[in-house]
């Protein structure tokens, strides 16, 4: 009985809890040339819940937070995708985002990366989005401040 138990909360309570997370991430987005949308957002991996945290591989860490990317076509739907950039602190020191694919059911869904933070630190994020199917990377810049929790 637990094992069909814990099989359902893998099934449907996981992936929505997911769904949650990377929605509280998804601050901001930027549209690429041929009409893909990558949606963007941070979020300190302290504030993942424990399942969530569990299915991404990642250990929840006040030094630690997570950026998201959520590539899209014109209908919303996910694109396979890969991502490469980096985070500089003000001091110029640079850490290098290693990003990974999230899937659902099999199909890729999100791009996810850790990085180290300071607590009231100003870091500067330079990423390129590159979608299946399109010739043209969608370019992502943007500075973000970060508490520790």
């Amino acid at each position: 009985m637990q094992r069909v138990i814990r099989h359902w909360m893998q099934v449907l309570l996981v992936p929505a809890l997911l769904s949650a997370a990377f929605a509280a991430a998804a601050q901001s987005s930027v549209q690429g040339r041929d009409g893909v949308v990558v949606h963007y957002g941070t979020l300190n991996t302290n504030s993942l819940a424990a399942p969530v945290a569990r299915r991404l591989g990642v250990q929840p860490r006040s030094s630690h937070a997570l950026i998201t990317l959520s590539p899209r076509n014109a209908s919303g739907q996910a694109l396979r995708a890969t991502a490469s950039g980096s985070v500089r602190r003000l001091t110029g020191q640079r850490q290098i985002l290693n990003f990974r694919v999230v899937e659902m059911d099999g199909e890729p869904q999100d791009l996810i990366a850790e990085f180290e933070i300071q607590n009231g630190e100003h870091l500067n994020f330079e990423i390129e989005v590159d979608t299946a199917g399109s010739p043209y990377p969608v370019e992502i810049r943007f500075r973000q401040q970060f508490y520790r929790d």
